[in-house]
């Protein structure tokens, strides 16, 4: 772990890295519940939120359900 980060915030990135961008996206948000100026978790929520614009472009609303009832069904309850 790097000295000094949030680990929400550097499990965001892991999640984001990984393609998971639900679970990198509700990471961030906790991040920012904990810690409201938390820069990182805010800059890496909203290129986040672009991944996701543009996943949702790119698939169409029904991979987005698809993706969105698929965590429900794992436990992975995404935000």
């Amino acid at each position: 772990r790097a000295p000094g980060v949030n680990p929400r915030v550097e499990a965001g990135y892991e999640a984001y890295l990984a393609g998971d961008l639900q679970a990198s996206r509700t990471a961030y948000q906790q991040a920012l519940s904990e810690d409201p100026g938390n820069r990182d978790a805010a800059l890496q929520r909203d290129a986040t939120r672009q991944a996701l614009a543009r996943r949702l472009q790119l698939h169409g609303p029904a991979h987005a359900l698809t993706r969105w009832r698929s965590s429900w069904a794992c436990g992975t309850q995404v935000a």
